[in-house]
């Protein structure tokens, strides 16, 4: 779409940086723009909100006002508008709660083109005795850390910061570029036989876990799954730095880095955390001056815990295979598993996340009448054992209803 401004049109114009870019290449790439879409909610509970009083907060903020220009010139750029018509809508044909909320946002195909704005909506929706604000987004738009600093503009009336920042531009010296071996979950599970974009939520609350013991028992698990001897997955870091600025710019500044493990290391979690604390160290660096890319399909982010009065709710629709959302709490650790469905079947995806909850967990043996030894086996050999036990079965038509992955990780489970 060739989309061009005129200079009354145009507030500032500002340079993309690495991590912009990188996401706007995607974008291009995979032409399917209702990728890269967030989704905010945030329950009021304590004031009414009215259409110009959420149309006043959208105003006090000119990120709401950026759009994105890459045809016809060398590098993207980032414009802002010097106005908007923002796309504001009260749903109040019934009183929902939060769950209601999200069934109702998911049921929806949001998507923006970068180039022409605005890249947001927002939904107001009536509750029992709340409302419930929720603001649909480019990821282009805000991260997770902006996304919070608009909502605190909202509740507390305060402006937020116009402050501009970029991270470094320059390769770091005397740094080898690494060319690694990735690892594609994609590769062990069976296609999806939808042709349509969808996302599944899957939530394992576990009680008295920390955050980085769960990540090495992921890992643990793919070694069992996978029966391979090195595994790959992706971790989102923030690109900001300790500067003052660079803690309270607006916009989207993370990126998705690589943590590789192999079998033969004895403590996953002293791997975890040497390649976390390296990652930090150059966080505000380009990922692809260190690895080469395409190195995994799915990824996990640590959500910090929010310490506030008002109930918020953050959902992605990334484009990875899979996203695993940590929310570490004071008492328990929250995961949300978000399975791309284009990529994987729904009931594949809800037995993986019930296969590790069972894996971390294991049933209590007195619930059972016999013990018995289970040869622990990668899935693909138990995959290939169902099949040339049953050579008069059609194994098209089982791969196509999912029946044999279906078993595979209800035996995986009794592990």
């Amino acid at each position: 779409m060739n989309i061009e401004y005129k200079k009354e049109d145009i507030e500032s114009v500002f340079k993309t940086h690495f991590g912009e870019q990188s996401l706007i290449v995607l974008e291009i790439d995979t032409e399917n723009n209702s990728y890269y879409t967030e989704t905010a909610i945030i329950k009021i509970h304590d004031r009414e909100l009215t259409y110009a009083y959420v149309k006043s907060w959208i105003n006090s903020i000119p990120r709401f006002r950026d759009v994105f220009v890459y045809e016809k010139i060398d590098q993207p750029v980032r414009v802002r508008l010097n106005k908007i018509n923002p796309k504001i809508e009260f749903i109040n044909d019934q009183a929902r709660n939060e769950n209601q909320v999200l069934d109702w946002i998911n049921s929806k195909s949001f998507s923006f083109d970068i180039q022409k704005g605005p890249l947001f909506r927002v939904f107001v929706f009536q509750g029992e005795g709340c409302q419930y604000l929720a603001c649909c987004y480019h990821h282009l738009l805000f991260d997770g850390i902006s996304i919070q600093q608009v909502f605190a503009s909202l509740v507390t009336k305060t402006p937020v910061s116009t402050n501009e920042w970029l991270p470094k531009l320059e390769k770091k010296e005397g740094f080898e570029r690494k060319e690694l071996i990735g690892f594609q979950l994609q590769d062990y599970i069976p296609p999806s036989q939808s042709e349509s974009n969808g996302f599944l939520y899957e939530s394992l609350v576990l009680e008295n876990s920390a955050y980085q013991d769960i990540m090495s028992k992921w890992v643990e698990f793919l070694f069992l799954a996978s029966g391979q001897d090195q595994v790959c997955i992706g971790e989102v870091f923030s690109m900001r730095n300790s500067e003052f600025t660079a803690q309270n710019t607006l916009g989207y500044f993370v990126q998705t880095w690589p943590l590789i493990f192999y079998r033969h290391e004895n403590n996953f979690k002293e791997t975890l955390d040497r390649q976390r604390a390296e990652i930090i160290a150059n966080s505000d660096q380009a990922v692809q001056h260190f690895f080469n890319q395409g190195l995994f399909d799915h990824c996990w982010v640590v959500e910090p815990e929010l310490k506030s009065e008002y109930d918020t709710i953050f959902r992605s629709k990334p484009h990875y295979l899979l996203s695993i959302v940590i929310q570490p709490g004071e008492k328990s650790t929250t995961l949300c598993f978000v399975w791309n469905t284009l990529k994987i079947s729904a009931e594949a995806a809800k037995e993986i996340v019930q296969s590790f909850h069972d894996f971390i967990i294991p049933k209590d043996k007195s619930e059972g009448t016999t013990d018995f030894i289970y040869d622990l086996k990668p899935i693909l050999d138990i995959w290939r054992e169902n099949l040339h036990s049953n050579p008069h079965k059609l194994a098209v038509k089982d791969w196509t209803e999912n029946t044999i992955v279906i078993k595979i990780f209800k035996i995986f489970r009794i592990i």
